[in-house]
């Protein structure tokens, strides 16, 4: 009888092991796949309390047979952080793959697309303004404290894109298709030059200064140029506009890109590029007339 209850007992902790085990895995393995370019110290500490908390319990509980009251405080340790890192990863996942709509996106045509005059009327500080505002970017914070900057803003017919970094490490990329919300990316890397050659002061500048002039009066300089080039009136169905650095070694600031172009069911022309300094002032001008005929 009591060899009976001695196995059962042994069997009843071995079941139990092996479902801490599992949930150490599964815990681990979040951290990893779910949201896994994003390395922040939340992570980091986690997986290093899993890691080495796990294999000090294996060793003490499983291999050695320990029971006593400091490694049951390491089991249930490894309990909690295995559920934290679980929750937390997939609140995380979540969050990011749903964090909110850009204004731009508020009112979409009744065939679910915008037209390029739609964005023309957009502010890029309240454009930023709505993806700082998510709870991504919130949980963002915490995970990389530091100063956040402006790096690329895209506009597009179907898509709004921006990238902003975060302290000297991380960038996150919040981007957005019609009808979608923002889905959030985030990565690490050493940022430190960028910063340095571009900081974030001017940065916010210069987006201010966009701001003031409105996309709309890039654009109307935009075709100005065009006509002065060409002599004639761009014919365009498609505008693509971004702000980023272009080549910080040449100008420390960042450019306003208008790409022109023109779709129909048998080819793409490349109407035009030009490139702004924030002031107004054309960098570079590119007026491209040659059609490229679709494979269909």
């Amino acid at each position: 009888m009591n060899w009976f209850i001695i196995v059962a007992t042994d069997k009843h902790i071995h079941n139990k092991n092996t479902l801490i085990i599992l949930l150490i895995f599964v815990g681990l393995l979040s951290m990893f796949l779910i949201t896994r370019n994003n390395i922040s110290w939340i992570k980091l500490l986690a997986t290093s309390l899993l890691g080495a908390g796990g294999a000090v319990w294996l060793v003490s509980t499983c291999l050695l047979r320990r029971t006593i009251k400091f490694w049951r405080a390491v089991k249930y340790m490894m309990v909690v952080v295995s559920i934290f890192a679980i929750s937390f990863s997939a609140f995380e996942g979540y969050v990011f793959r749903n964090a909110g709509y850009p204004p731009t996106f508020d009112t979409p045509q009744s065939d679910g697309t915008f037209t390029y005059t739609d964005k023309l009327n957009v502010s890029l500080n309240e454009l930023v303004q709505s993806a700082e505002n998510t709870l991504a970017f919130k949980l963002l914070r915490l995970e990389h404290p530091g100063e956040v900057g402006i790096r690329t803003i895209l506009l597009f017919d179907y898509q709004v894109s921006i990238s902003l970094s975060l302290g000297s490490s991380a960038t996150c990329y919040f981007s957005a298709l019609v009808g979608d919300p923002y889905r959030v990316e985030a990565g690490t890397g050493d940022l430190t030059p960028f910063l340095k050659e571009y900081p974030r002061q001017q940065r916010n500048e210069d987006i201010q200064q966009i701001d003031n002039l409105g996309l709309q009066w890039y654009y109307d300089r935009a075709i100005e140029a065009y006509q002065n080039e060409t002599g004639t009136t761009p014919e365009i169905n498609r505008l693509g506009t971004s702000i980023n650095v272009f080549n910080p070694s040449e100008y420390k600031g960042l450019y306003v890109n208008m790409f022109g172009s023109y779709m129909n069911e048998d080819d793409y022309h490349d109407v035009f590029h030009v490139r702004f300094y924030p002031n107004g002032t054309i960098a570079e001008l590119n007026c491209q007339n040659v059609p490229i005929i679709i494979n269909r």
